[in-house]
């Protein structure tokens, strides 16, 4: 098993060595790439000594050395790699001891298979001294191939983190690309696409194979830039209903999620009656517009 390892690095200097050795250090890692989202810091440089002291190590920059955000950047490294496998890692999250044993198993075992996903534990930078939190990024029980997608509207049963997965190149190439036009997001939407064209198998879902790196640095984003981004995530999503013959419910939580995060709802988050108001006009016009709607959330 020969595994791509991409990884957007944004100002991670003081996390970005740690990550790249956690991924060398695995047998089945073939190429690192290191795809810098303009740094201003010295993440460049390290990237540079890192390729320096090890072959696969490969070294990405956008043009003019501009911020293209996670999609973008992760993009460059879908564009280059070279290998059946891929994985993702951020530049601030590690993999841990063995991380592609499960999953190299479970793709021996089943080539029609298009991806593998397990759990991801936390790691607290800012206190060494703290014990890793038992708290993981999973799934809480083992869910169909053909049952994910509908598993996630609405989440019951967990969820797990793009550096929990491994995927074939071919399914990859079969959903395209990260979404540029999420900033945030685009994690989620590209999992969901995934979970639609390809089976995904759950590997471990007790024991984490990457942990996530939480620190004082890690981005922290304006309460309503998350809810636009998800605005947008399920605008997009929305747009899909009338083409599919999703199940009801995941209709109905999308078209709920559109309304819920829509700005002039969000806007009156603060006062219930307005914001009840302004929820009901909207499905009320949704409907008028679409009249075909009322069949895919009842029927």
């Amino acid at each position: 098993m020969q595994v791509s390892v991409i990884i957007p690095v944004y100002n991670a200097e003081k996390y970005i060595e740690k990550a790249v050795w956690s991924a060398l250090n695995q047998s089945e890692t073939a190429e690192v790439l290191f795809i810098d989202d303009g740094s201003t810091d010295s993440s460049m440089v390290i990237g540079e000594k890192l390729a320096a002291l090890d072959s696969r190590v490969k070294i990405f920059q956008h043009n003019n050395g501009i911020n293209k955000g996670p999609a973008a950047t992760r993009n460059v490294g879908l564009a280059n790699t070279s290998f059946e496998f891929i994985a993702f890692l951020d530049a601030d999250d590690f993999f841990l001891e063995n991380r592609f044993t499960t999953a190299k198993t479970l793709f021996q075992e089943n080539e029609k298979i298009g991806g593998v996903y397990e759990a991801v534990g936390y790691f607290n930078y800012d206190n060494l001294e703290t014990p890793e939190s038992e708290l993981l990024i999973t799934m809480t029980k083992r869910i169909p191939p053909e049952r994910l997608f509908e598993s996630f509207f609405p989440i019951k049963s967990g969820y797990f983190s793009i550096i929990g997965l491994v995927i074939r190149k071919s399914l990859q190439n079969k959903v395209g690309f990260f979404d540029e036009n999420l900033r945030q997001g685009e994690d989620t939407d590209f999992i969901w696409r995934l979970s639609l064209n390809g089976a995904l198998l759950s590997g471990d879902l007790d024991i984490p194979v990457t942990m996530v790196g939480h620190h004082s640095n890690r981005g922290i984003y304006r309460s309503y830039e998350v809810n636009h981004a998800r605005y947008l995530l399920f605008r997009k999503w929305f747009k899909k209903i009338h083409d599919n013959d999703w199940a009801v419910n995941v209709n109905r939580h999308i078209f709920r999620c559109l309304i819920h995060y829509s700005p002039v709802v969000v806007q009156s988050w603060s006062n219930p009656f307005l914001k009840f108001i302004k929820k009901l006009g909207l499905f009320i016009n949704y409907l008028i517009n679409n009249p075909s709607l009322f069949y895919k959330l009842f029927f």
